[in-house]
Protein backbone atom coordinates (compact mmCIF):
# COMPACT_ATOMS: atom_id res chain seq x y z
CA UNK A 1 0.00 0.00 0.00
CA UNK A 2 1.55 3.28 -1.11
CA UNK A 3 2.16 6.10 1.35
CA UNK A 4 0.36 9.28 0.34
CA UNK A 5 1.85 12.50 1.67
CA UNK A 6 -0.46 15.17 3.04
CA UNK A 7 0.56 18.83 3.33
CA UNK A 8 -0.42 20.13 6.76
CA UNK A 9 0.60 23.72 6.05
CA UNK A 10 2.06 25.77 3.21
CA UNK A 11 3.28 29.13 4.43
CA UNK A 12 3.04 30.52 0.89
CA UNK A 13 -0.72 29.95 0.68
CA UNK A 14 -3.29 32.07 2.49
CA UNK A 15 -5.79 29.97 4.43
CA UNK A 16 -9.56 30.37 4.26
CA UNK A 17 -9.54 32.82 7.17
CA UNK A 18 -7.32 35.18 5.24
CA UNK A 19 -3.92 34.80 6.91
CA UNK A 20 -0.68 32.87 6.48
CA UNK A 21 0.97 30.52 8.99
CA UNK A 22 4.76 30.50 9.17
CA UNK A 23 5.77 26.84 8.93
CA UNK A 24 9.02 27.30 10.84
CA UNK A 25 7.00 28.73 13.73
CA UNK A 26 4.82 25.63 14.16
CA UNK A 27 5.77 23.83 17.39
CA UNK A 28 5.31 20.07 16.85
CA UNK A 29 7.06 18.77 19.97
CA UNK A 30 3.96 17.81 21.92
CA UNK A 31 2.14 16.66 18.78
CA UNK A 32 5.02 14.33 17.87
CA UNK A 33 4.43 12.39 21.09
CA UNK A 34 0.84 11.62 20.06
CA UNK A 35 0.43 12.41 16.33
CA UNK A 36 -3.15 11.20 15.95
CA UNK A 37 -5.22 11.52 12.79
CA UNK A 38 -8.75 12.74 13.55
CA UNK A 39 -11.85 12.85 11.39
CA UNK A 40 -13.02 16.44 10.86
CA UNK A 41 -11.43 17.76 14.08
CA UNK A 42 -13.82 15.62 16.16
CA UNK A 43 -11.85 15.11 19.38
CA UNK A 44 -12.99 11.79 20.79
CA UNK A 45 -11.53 8.29 20.69
CA UNK A 46 -14.11 7.01 18.22
CA UNK A 47 -12.90 9.45 15.56
CA UNK A 48 -9.21 8.51 15.70
CA UNK A 49 -8.16 7.18 12.29
CA UNK A 50 -4.54 6.36 13.08
CA UNK A 51 -1.27 8.30 13.38
CA UNK A 52 0.88 10.58 11.22
CA UNK A 53 4.36 9.39 10.27
CA UNK A 54 7.44 10.72 8.51
CA UNK A 55 6.68 14.40 9.19
CA UNK A 56 8.90 16.69 7.13
CA UNK A 57 9.50 20.41 6.66
CA UNK A 58 10.63 21.52 3.21
CA UNK A 59 10.10 24.58 0.98
CA UNK A 60 7.84 26.21 3.56
CA UNK A 61 5.62 23.14 3.83
CA UNK A 62 4.92 20.86 6.79
CA UNK A 63 3.74 17.41 5.71
CA UNK A 64 3.31 13.82 6.84
CA UNK A 65 2.04 10.41 5.77
CA UNK A 66 -0.92 8.63 7.39
CA UNK A 67 -0.82 5.23 9.03
CA UNK A 68 -4.42 4.17 9.42
CA UNK A 69 -5.71 1.99 12.25
CA UNK A 70 -9.51 1.99 12.15
CA UNK A 71 -12.41 -0.29 11.32
CA UNK A 72 -15.08 2.36 11.73
CA UNK A 73 -13.73 4.48 8.89
CA UNK A 74 -12.73 1.80 6.40
CA UNK A 75 -14.57 3.63 3.62
CA UNK A 76 -12.67 6.83 4.38
CA UNK A 77 -9.37 4.94 4.26
CA UNK A 78 -10.35 3.47 0.90
CA UNK A 79 -11.13 6.94 -0.43
CA UNK A 80 -7.74 8.21 0.73
CA UNK A 81 -5.94 5.30 -0.91
CA UNK A 82 -7.88 5.77 -4.14
CA UNK A 83 -7.05 9.47 -4.19
CA UNK A 84 -10.63 10.67 -3.70
CA UNK A 85 -9.79 12.32 -0.38
CA UNK A 86 -6.65 14.42 -0.47
CA UNK A 87 -7.24 17.13 2.10
CA UNK A 88 -6.11 17.54 5.67
CA UNK A 89 -6.50 20.32 8.22
CA UNK A 90 -4.46 21.46 11.20
CA UNK A 91 -5.79 22.19 14.66
CA UNK A 92 -3.51 24.79 16.26
CA UNK A 93 -3.11 26.57 19.58
CA UNK A 94 -1.96 30.18 19.25
CA UNK A 95 -1.56 33.57 20.89
CA UNK A 96 -2.98 36.69 19.23
CA UNK A 97 0.25 38.50 20.05
CA UNK A 98 2.06 36.26 17.54
CA UNK A 99 0.24 37.78 14.56
CA UNK A 100 2.14 40.33 12.48
CA UNK A 101 0.98 42.46 9.59
CA UNK A 102 3.42 42.93 6.73
CA UNK A 103 3.83 46.12 4.73
CA UNK A 104 1.84 44.61 1.87
CA UNK A 105 -1.06 44.01 4.24
CA UNK A 106 -0.58 40.25 4.62
CA UNK A 107 -1.43 38.89 8.05
CA UNK A 108 0.99 36.21 9.28
CA UNK A 109 0.83 33.98 12.34
CA UNK A 110 4.48 33.59 13.27
CA UNK A 111 4.14 31.04 16.08
CA UNK A 112 1.63 28.36 17.05
CA UNK A 113 1.46 24.85 18.49
CA UNK A 114 0.17 21.93 16.45
CA UNK A 115 -2.54 20.07 18.39
CA UNK A 116 -3.92 17.65 15.79
CA UNK A 117 -4.27 17.09 12.05
CA UNK A 118 -7.56 15.86 10.59
CA UNK A 119 -8.58 14.29 7.32
CA UNK A 120 -11.24 16.55 5.76
CA UNK A 121 -13.29 16.49 2.59
CA UNK A 122 -12.69 20.07 1.50
CA UNK A 123 -9.50 21.61 2.91
CA UNK A 124 -10.32 25.06 1.55
CA UNK A 125 -13.63 25.43 3.40
CA UNK A 126 -14.17 27.72 6.38
CA UNK A 127 -13.35 24.98 8.86
CA UNK A 128 -10.19 23.71 7.20
CA UNK A 129 -8.16 25.12 10.07
CA UNK A 130 -9.27 24.62 13.65
CA UNK A 131 -8.04 27.39 15.93
CA UNK A 132 -7.82 26.93 19.68
CA UNK A 133 -7.64 29.43 22.53
CA UNK A 134 -4.74 29.23 24.97
CA UNK A 135 -7.05 27.38 27.39
CA UNK A 136 -7.49 24.62 24.80
CA UNK A 137 -11.08 25.45 23.84
CA UNK A 138 -11.78 25.53 20.12
CA UNK A 139 -12.71 28.92 18.68
CA UNK A 140 -16.01 29.28 16.90
CA UNK A 141 -16.07 30.55 13.33
CA UNK A 142 -17.54 33.87 14.48
CA UNK A 143 -14.70 34.28 16.99
CA UNK A 144 -12.12 33.70 14.26
CA UNK A 145 -13.86 36.22 11.99
CA UNK A 146 -13.88 38.79 14.77
CA UNK A 147 -10.19 38.17 15.44
CA UNK A 148 -9.23 38.59 11.79
CA UNK A 149 -11.26 41.79 11.47
CA UNK A 150 -9.74 43.20 14.65
CA UNK A 151 -6.29 42.57 13.20
CA UNK A 152 -7.20 44.64 10.16
CA UNK A 153 -7.52 41.85 7.63
CA UNK A 154 -11.12 41.09 6.62
CA UNK A 155 -11.15 37.45 5.65
CA UNK A 156 -11.95 36.18 2.23
CA UNK A 157 -14.64 33.60 2.76
CA UNK A 158 -15.47 31.72 -0.44
CA UNK A 159 -18.47 30.07 1.19
CA UNK A 160 -20.08 33.37 2.15
CA UNK A 161 -19.19 34.95 -1.19
CA UNK A 162 -20.77 32.10 -3.09
CA UNK A 163 -24.15 32.92 -1.60
CA UNK A 164 -24.11 36.29 -3.35
CA UNK A 165 -24.05 34.92 -6.89
CA UNK A 166 -26.93 33.57 -8.90
CA UNK A 167 -25.71 29.98 -8.94
CA UNK A 168 -28.72 27.73 -8.38
CA UNK A 169 -26.59 24.74 -7.38
CA UNK A 170 -27.72 23.26 -4.07
CA UNK A 171 -25.45 24.02 -1.14
CA UNK A 172 -23.52 21.18 0.44
CA UNK A 173 -23.86 21.11 4.22
CA UNK A 174 -20.99 19.84 6.35
CA UNK A 175 -21.50 18.81 9.97
CA UNK A 176 -19.55 16.87 12.56
CA UNK A 177 -19.64 13.08 12.40
CA UNK A 178 -21.77 12.83 15.54
CA UNK A 179 -24.31 15.29 14.13
CA UNK A 180 -24.67 13.24 10.95
CA UNK A 181 -25.06 10.01 12.94
CA UNK A 182 -27.66 11.62 15.24
CA UNK A 183 -29.65 12.64 12.16
CA UNK A 184 -29.65 9.10 10.82
CA UNK A 185 -26.92 9.38 8.19
CA UNK A 186 -24.16 6.81 7.71
CA UNK A 187 -20.92 7.23 9.67
CA UNK A 188 -19.03 7.80 6.44
CA UNK A 189 -21.21 10.79 5.48
CA UNK A 190 -19.13 13.92 4.94
CA UNK A 191 -21.66 16.30 3.40
CA UNK A 192 -25.30 16.36 2.31
CA UNK A 193 -27.45 18.68 0.26
CA UNK A 194 -29.66 21.14 2.08
CA UNK A 195 -33.01 19.40 1.29
CA UNK A 196 -31.64 16.11 2.65
CA UNK A 197 -30.61 17.80 5.87
CA UNK A 198 -33.98 19.56 6.20
CA UNK A 199 -35.79 16.25 5.74
CA UNK A 200 -33.63 14.49 8.34
CA UNK A 201 -34.14 17.30 10.85
CA UNK A 202 -37.92 17.27 10.27
CA UNK A 203 -38.02 13.49 10.73
CA UNK A 204 -36.07 13.76 13.96
CA UNK A 205 -38.39 16.51 15.19
CA UNK A 206 -41.50 14.45 14.41
CA UNK A 207 -40.06 11.51 16.32
CA UNK A 208 -39.24 13.80 19.23
CA UNK A 209 -42.76 15.27 19.27
CA UNK A 210 -44.32 11.79 19.14
CA UNK A 211 -42.13 10.55 21.97
CA UNK A 212 -42.92 13.64 24.03
CA UNK A 213 -46.68 13.08 23.64
CA UNK A 214 -46.36 9.43 24.65
CA UNK A 215 -44.23 10.36 27.64
CA UNK A 216 -46.74 12.99 28.78
CA UNK A 217 -49.56 10.44 28.49
CA UNK A 218 -47.65 7.96 30.64
CA UNK A 219 -46.92 10.69 33.18
CA UNK A 220 -50.62 11.60 33.39
CA UNK A 221 -51.65 7.97 33.85
CA UNK A 222 -49.03 7.49 36.53
CA UNK A 223 -50.15 10.65 38.33
CA UNK A 224 -53.80 9.51 38.25
CA UNK A 225 -52.82 6.14 39.70
CA UNK A 226 -50.73 7.77 42.42
CA UNK A 227 -53.54 10.18 43.32
CA UNK A 228 -56.09 7.34 43.56
CA UNK A 229 -53.72 5.24 45.66
CA UNK A 230 -53.03 8.18 47.97
CA UNK A 231 -56.76 8.83 48.45
CA UNK A 232 -57.39 5.16 49.20
CA UNK A 233 -54.64 5.08 51.82
CA UNK A 234 -55.92 8.29 53.42
CA UNK A 235 -59.41 6.79 53.70
CA UNK A 236 -58.02 3.56 55.19
CA UNK A 237 -55.97 5.50 57.74
CA UNK A 238 -58.95 7.67 58.67
CA UNK A 239 -61.13 4.59 59.17
CA UNK A 240 -58.45 2.94 61.31
CA UNK A 241 -58.13 5.98 63.58
CA UNK A 242 -61.91 6.46 63.73
CA UNK A 243 -62.33 2.86 64.90
CA UNK A 244 -59.72 3.41 67.60
CA UNK A 245 -61.72 6.40 68.84
CA UNK A 246 -64.94 4.37 68.87
CA UNK A 247 -63.27 1.58 70.81
CA UNK A 248 -61.95 4.06 73.34
CA UNK A 249 -58.29 3.33 72.57
CA UNK A 250 -57.69 7.05 71.94
CA UNK A 251 -59.70 10.22 72.49
CA UNK A 252 -61.26 12.15 69.62
CA UNK A 253 -59.02 15.18 70.16
CA UNK A 254 -55.98 13.00 69.34
CA UNK A 255 -57.41 11.64 66.08
CA UNK A 256 -55.72 14.21 63.80
CA UNK A 257 -52.28 13.46 65.26
CA UNK A 258 -52.78 9.73 64.79
CA UNK A 259 -53.89 10.29 61.18
CA UNK A 260 -50.66 12.20 60.49
CA UNK A 261 -48.67 9.36 62.02
CA UNK A 262 -50.58 6.84 59.92
CA UNK A 263 -49.76 8.80 56.75
CA UNK A 264 -46.05 8.35 57.49
CA UNK A 265 -46.14 4.73 58.63
CA UNK A 266 -49.54 3.02 58.53
CA UNK A 267 -48.31 -0.40 59.68
CA UNK A 268 -46.53 0.96 62.75
CA UNK A 269 -49.56 3.10 63.59
CA UNK A 270 -51.88 0.10 63.37
CA UNK A 271 -49.68 -1.91 65.73
CA UNK A 272 -49.49 1.01 68.17
CA UNK A 273 -53.27 1.52 68.21
CA UNK A 274 -54.00 -2.17 68.67
CA UNK A 275 -51.62 -2.27 71.62
CA UNK A 276 -53.73 0.32 73.46
CA UNK A 277 -56.53 -1.07 75.70
CA UNK A 278 -60.12 -0.60 74.71
CA UNK A 279 -62.36 1.49 76.96
CA UNK A 280 -64.28 -0.75 79.42
CA UNK A 281 -68.05 -0.32 79.57
CA UNK A 282 -68.60 -0.76 83.30
CA UNK A 283 -72.35 -0.94 82.87
CA UNK A 284 -72.06 -4.27 81.11
CA UNK A 285 -72.70 -7.14 83.51
CA UNK A 286 -72.92 -4.85 86.54
CA UNK A 287 -76.09 -4.56 88.58
CA UNK A 288 -76.48 -1.10 90.00
CA UNK A 289 -78.37 -1.22 93.31
CA UNK A 290 -81.62 0.71 93.29
CA UNK A 291 -81.42 4.21 94.66
CA UNK A 292 -77.64 4.41 94.67
CA UNK A 293 -77.18 6.49 91.51
CA UNK A 294 -75.32 5.86 88.26
CA UNK A 295 -71.92 5.41 89.86
CA UNK A 296 -73.09 3.27 92.80
CA UNK A 297 -70.92 0.22 93.29
CA UNK A 298 -70.87 -2.38 96.03
CA UNK A 299 -67.83 -4.24 97.19
CA UNK A 300 -69.37 -7.45 95.89
CA UNK A 301 -70.04 -5.92 92.46
CA UNK A 302 -66.51 -4.53 92.32
CA UNK A 303 -64.98 -7.92 93.08
CA UNK A 304 -66.86 -9.45 90.15
CA UNK A 305 -64.93 -7.21 87.73
CA UNK A 306 -61.61 -8.31 86.23
CA UNK A 307 -58.49 -6.34 87.08
CA UNK A 308 -58.59 -4.09 83.98
CA UNK A 309 -62.23 -3.22 84.66
CA UNK A 310 -61.51 -2.49 88.31
CA UNK A 311 -58.66 -0.14 87.39
CA UNK A 312 -60.76 1.57 84.73
CA UNK A 313 -63.67 2.07 87.17
CA UNK A 314 -61.32 3.39 89.82
CA UNK A 315 -59.86 5.93 87.37
CA UNK A 316 -63.28 7.00 86.13
CA UNK A 317 -64.83 7.23 89.63
CA UNK A 318 -62.13 8.22 92.11
CA UNK A 319 -64.55 9.64 94.72
CA UNK A 320 -66.86 6.62 94.61
CA UNK A 321 -63.84 4.34 94.93
CA UNK A 322 -62.75 6.16 98.09
CA UNK A 323 -66.23 5.85 99.61
CA UNK A 324 -66.45 2.17 98.67
CA UNK A 325 -63.27 1.28 100.54
CA UNK A 326 -63.24 3.92 103.28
Amino acid sequence: MSKKRFVFNDENIKNSYGFFILTSGIDTRRFSQNPVILADHWNWTGSVLGTWEDMQTASGQLSGTPKFDTKTYEELVRQVESGTLKGCSMGILFDEADFIKKENGDLVLTKCELMEVSIVAVPSNANSIALYHQNGNRMSESEVKTLCLSLGNPQENPINNSTNNNDSTMKKIQLSLMAFVALGFAQTTQSVEEPELDKAILTLKNEYDKTTLELNKVKQELQAFQDADKLKKEQENKSMVSLAVQEGRITADKAASWEQLAAQNPEATKIALESLPKKVDLSTGIITPTGKGDNAMTDEDFQKLDLDAQLAWKEANPEAYKKLFS
